[in-house]
């Protein structure tokens, strides 16, 4: 795993969490594409790094992944867990499962304020809402 590395960062977070429920939903896909568009991605190294998570052990891969997160700085840490939540309430409503993970990682792991990752969703939403005339 690359240090640092914040397309292959996000993209280990994003397919930590559509994968935690045991359903891809097709809105949380939808989500993804508008983090890499808003965030500014480089889509190619996004995706690939998708689909090479597809052979590595999921249970070895939150722990690696929260280790190269907790190196961020706290506000990358933080809008990249605004991220997660916004994607886990893509679909409706979010899973145990995806509040589970995203609980582990910005409580246990990362020791971040909640209502510091509240506020930066509202930034992200209202940023989705420009962007997509309406659709956050």
């Amino acid at each position: 795993m690359n240090a640092l590395n914040p397309n292959a960062t996000i993209a280990q977070l994003y397919y930590l969490l559509i994968h935690a429920d045991d359903r891809v939903d097709k809105k949380e896909t939808e989500m993804g594409k508008k983090l890499v568009e808003t965030e500014e991605l480089n889509p190619e190294l996004f995706y690939n790094e998708i689909d090479r998570l597809e052979n590595v052990d999921y249970k070895k891969l939150l722990p690696e992944c929260a280790d190269v997160l907790k190196k961020f700085e706290k506000k990358v840490q933080i809008r990249y867990i605004a991220w997660m939540c916004i994607i886990a309430n893509s679909d409706g409503f979010m899973d145990k499962e995806e509040w589970k993970l995203i609980y582990q990682l910005y409580h246990n792991q990362l020791k971040l304020p909640l209502d510091a990752i509240m506020e930066e969703q509202k930034v992200i939403k209202q940023l989705i809402k420009i962007k997509y005339k309406g659709v956050a």
